[in-house]
């Protein structure tokens, strides 16, 4: 009985958690709704921001708030809830890198600027 049990409980969490994705059509398995991935990110990404230098070079934050103005703008009705966008510099020529996270919050570190003139 423990045999059937367990992977009829798998699979009833599997569908339970599966949804579709607007866009694609395609399913989708969810385990945290949008608000508690939000949350989650957001307490993240501010660890992240406490935890790495942030970049006040004027020219590089106006280029990410305007892209992001942009994004943002697009992006809005797609996006469900109110999003609560937040564009950071990081402060790092070191790293290449720039990255997104559920709730509107967007990163891109010095060193991609340095190297996408």
């Amino acid at each position: 009985m423990k045999h059937v049990l367990s992977p009829l409980c798998c699979l009833l969490l599997f569908l339970a958690g599966c949804t579709t994705v607007p866009h694609t059509g395609r399913s989708a398995l969810h385990l945290m709704d949008n608000e508690e991935l939000a949350n989650s990110a957001a307490l993240s990404f501010n660890f992240l921001k406490q935890e790495t230098p942030i970049s006040t070079d004027p020219t590089y934050n106006a280029m990410l708030s305007r892209v992001g103005k942009r994004i943002a703008k697009v992006a809005e009705p797609d996006m469900p809830g109110e999003t609560d966008w937040e564009f950071v510099v990081f402060d790092d020529d070191n790293t290449i890198n720039a990255f997104a996270m559920p709730g509107g919050k967007i990163a891109v570190y010095t060193g991609l600027f340095k190297v996408a003139k």
